[in-house]
């Protein structure tokens, strides 16, 4: 989406039609095209996510627009059938109070009214849609369960991010996380098992902390960031992904602090292959990478691991404008898009 609100994609064929994963001409690959024609406006466009599953979620004009795989009901609109028109631009129900979307493999999330409320719909294993539920799907829309929430209220919601099989959000400052749990400790806290409703993380010092600003997590570790812009880790160090140059996990329940830098503002991260993990972080408009690298997905390298916080582009990277895929197929190559100004 560019500053006019316009959408762009690649298109995978000269209508922009058929399945979003396969097909089309190389040229079609290769060469961004403005989409027109779908939604309220061709300039109305203001969120727009994607995964290999789901294909995409879009909001323009405030209305939901999907597209793609649905076979866990992951557009959430009352189906498993997939999406795949002319166009492939369907419009989920008919609200128009949607503000932030956000896609993992098989699930799907979205904020929603002036009062921020989390909606989740897909797959219900290993409690993705936070609703105490561990099988079967959720093919409509749901707010997620506010037992644990600030004020047993699902409401203030500002940031979602996950991976296939976890989801980490913000609240008023506080940070929470469910889905997928083990002796990686991801989530941190000392919490070795699937949580299926959302569970405040983020202890320091034994205590839970209210004013964490950025959030990431996969299967094997999360990351926080805080307002003062320290940078907190927990859950498995293997890969460097702890940004200290080490691979020392991190599982006595806090979350510690990685260093004594103070201006680290964005974070993301994903999980390539089995257990191999890499992460992405942006501190003071300079964009850093550590972890298992493969491919050339970040800056030109190609070695397996790249050990400590590795400068990939000096400045003019704004906060929150760093975007990277945190929910990779195990086995399929990524590349991290970043869009910037100078």
């Amino acid at each position: 989406i560019d500053n006019a609100g316009k959408l762009w994609r690649i298109a995978t064929s000269a209508n922009y039609g058929g399945n979003s994963t396969s097909g089309g001409s190389n040229v079609d690959r290769r060469v961004w095209n403005q989409v027109t024609g779908v939604g309220d406006s061709d300039t109305a466009w203001t969120d727009i996510d994607v995964t290999n599953e789901n294909a995409w979620l879009g909001i323009n004009s405030g209305k939901l627009y999907a597209g793609g795989s649905n076979g866990y009901g992951s557009l959430g609109r009352g189906d498993t059938t997939a999406a795949y028109s002319n166009n492939f631009f369907v419009q989920i129900g008919t609200d128009s109070d949607w503000v932030s979307v956000f896609t993992a493999r098989y699930n799907s999330y979205a904020i929603k009214t002036s009062n921020n409320v989390l909606y989740a719909c897909g797959s219900n294993t290993n409690g993705m849609n936070g609703n105490g539920a561990t099988s079967g799907n959720q093919t409509t829309w749901t707010a997620v369960d506010s037992t644990n929430l600030v004020g047993g209220t699902n409401s203030g919601f500002t940031l979602l991010r996950g991976s296939q099989n976890n989801v980490g959000a913000l609240q008023n400052g506080r940070a929470f996380a469910w889905g997928k749990c083990a002796s990686n400790e991801p989530m941190g806290g000392n919490i070795t098992t699937t949580q299926t409703i959302p569970v405040q993380i983020g202890t320091v010092g034994g205590t839970l902390q209210t004013d964490w600003s950025d959030i990431a997590i996969n299967d094997n570790f999360s990351l926080l960031i805080n307002t003062s812009g320290h940078l907190y880790f927990a859950g498995d160090g293997n890969y460097y992904v702890a940004m200290t140059g080490n691979t020392t996990d991190q599982k006595s329940g806090d979350h510690v602090r990685s260093g004594t830098d103070s201006d680290w503002e964005g974070l993301s991260v994903l999980r390539d292959y089995n257990f191999m993990t890499s992460s992405v972080i942006k501190k003071g408009g300079n964009l850093f990478y550590v972890g298992y690298e493969l491919y050339g997905r970040i800056g030109g390298t190609t070695g397996y691991y790249v050990t400590s916080p590795t400068l990939v582009s000096s400045g003019a990277i704004a906060s929150n404008d760093v975007w990277g895929l945190s929910d990779n197929q195990n086995g399929a190559p990524t590349t991290f898009v970043f869009f910037y100004s100078t």
